[in-house]
């Protein structure tokens, strides 16, 4: 049995940023076109061409102010080790 040790990359996914202030479009490999974006995410961070974090901010902060209205309401309603519980369960996995 033969094995091929062969880098495959899924085209689908696959996107190119350039970090310098080029006018680089997209790049054709053979048949292949590899779109140039603005941001991607990478392990959970949105990266963007100016290594700025502001795409990545704005992503965090529209997940958080989803949670402000209920944390708001159940405040004075709960004790204080179950809203602890509720932060470490929703809000906390996105700060970090």
């Amino acid at each position: 049995m033969v094995y091929c040790k062969c880098l495959h990359a899924n085209v689908d996914k696959t996107n190119i940023m350039i970090f310098l202030k080029t006018k680089a479009n997209d790049i054709k490999l053979s048949d292949i076109t590899i779109t140039k974006v603005q941001y991607c995410r990478y392990l959970g961070i949105f990266l963007d061409d100016a290594l700025t974090w502001s795409h990545h901010i704005d992503i965090v902060y529209s997940k958080l102010m989803k949670y402000v209205g209920c944390w708001h309401k159940i405040r004075s309603k709960l004790p204080l080790s179950i809203l602890r519980n509720i932060f470490f369960a929703f809000v906390y996995p996105h700060i970090i």
